[in-house]
């Protein structure tokens, strides 16, 4: 996961996640882009969860494609706040408050 948090470096990536979503609401082509996009992440997302359920890292036993979504959600959702510069959802903000969802949905202890 840390790849994907804007303390991590990818701010301008975040960024320009922004302006795709945004042109999406209005260009038919950018929303089938954005759509496949999306639904890359989420798949990677749940490829790591079904790999933690397998090894028996994460305890959770629901469904991994539900769970990811959740977690892309939540990821998303707290970047933008990132990327806006809110003073109160900071990029150590974020990040902390991903692993102690991830940790309750998935079923395993944070570091």
């Amino acid at each position: 996961m840390p790849g994907y948090l804007p303390e991590f470096g990818r701010l301008d990536e975040w960024a320009l996640w922004i302006e795709v979503w945004v042109r999406a609401l209005r260009d038919p082509d950018t929303a089938r882009e954005r759509e496949v996009l999306d639904e890359r992440w989420r798949s990677q997302i749940a490829d790591v969860v079904r790999a933690g359920q397998a090894s028996g890292e994460f305890t959770a036993t629901e469904d991994a494609e539900e769970l990811a979504l959740r977690l892309a959600c939540l990821i998303d959702g707290l970047a933008i706040q990132v990327v806006l510069n809110d003073p109160k959802i900071t990029p150590t903000v974020m990040h902390r408050t991903c692993m102690a969802v991830a940790a309750r949905e998935l079923g395993f202890e944070p570091d």
